[in-house]
């Protein structure tokens, strides 16, 4: 077993006014069985302290024609975490490699809100969230001047708050796909391209949406390169998240094209 399993240990003692003393413990095993292949596990304890907001601040945003009070609470606790990870990895052949990886947090005393009073929230720490998901990652080289890297993720969030309580949802995407290629056309000339699908978000009204980027650089000299990239060239725009704190306009992400000179030194 000498060089294939490996173990990484370590303990973190934090200590505050907050919550007091705790212990962070970490660990990461690896298990190697030949050249070709690898297999990890990790597990992780950490902990995020309440921030001055949440425990002594106010704030009005608006919602729509109505004003809502958002206050602190001073009895709110920090947000604790057990993270756990897991991951394969495998060289199929020269030309080509896998790579799997999977995780589970539970998170304990996460932010919540409760109704105190009509258009008045005050901030809780009552929320218990799981989010889990996995993702696939491959690495292609088709050709000798042509590579595919395509990946996929998937995510779950879980809330559970009590009764009267209200918890974020819907905000992060289930489903992400992406297919980058680089292509050598010369030895000084590369195309590069990058598509993209991600989900919609339910939990504050944005769309799924697909992207591509397309680059094409050229190397004169070895420490000069031009490129011209194009962003975003499936649509004129499309919206990626949108605030809610701050009632601001939603950001459109537009098309783009631009040229760019690097000059290394």
């Amino acid at each position: 077993m000498e060089d294939r399993l490996k173990l990484t240990t370590g303990v973190k003692f934090l200590d505050n006014t907050y919550s007091h003393g705790n212990f962070l413990p970490n660990a990461r095993l690896i298990w190697t069985p030949d050249a070709h292949q690898s297999l990890w596990v990790s597990a992780t304890r950490a902990l995020r302290l309440p921030s001055r907001f949440e425990r002594d601040s106010n704030q009005i945003t608006r919602d729509g024609a109505e004003f809502i009070r958002r206050i602190s609470n001073p009895l709110i606790t920090s947000e604790t975490l057990w993270s756990f990870e897991t991951g394969y990895r495998r060289q199929v052949n020269s030309d080509l490699s896998v790579d799997v990886a999977g995780f589970f947090n539970a998170y304990n005393h996460s932010g919540s809100e409760l109704e105190i009073a009509p258009a008045t929230i005050q901030i809780t720490s009552q929320r218990q969230s799981q989010i889990f998901g996995f993702e696939v990652y491959g690495n292609w080289q088709a050709l000798s001047k042509l590579r595919f890297m395509p990946s996929y993720s998937h995510l779950q969030v879980r809330n559970q708050v009590p009764l009267g309580q209200e918890a974020e949802s819907g905000e992060d995407p289930k489903h992400q796909f992406t297919l980058r290629s680089q292509l050598e056309l010369h030895r000084n000339v590369e195309l590069d391209t990058f598509f993209r699908f991600i989900n919609k978000l339910p939990g504050i009204d944005v769309a799924s949406y697909k992207a591509l980027d397309i680059r094409l650089a050229w190397r004169p000299l070895s420490n000069v390169e031009l490129s011209v990239i194009g962003q975003n060239l499936l649509q004129s725009h499309h919206q990626e998240f949108a605030p809610e704190v701050i009632q601001t306009m939603p950001v459109q992400i537009q098309r783009g094209v631009f040229g760019k000179l690097t000059v290394r030194f």
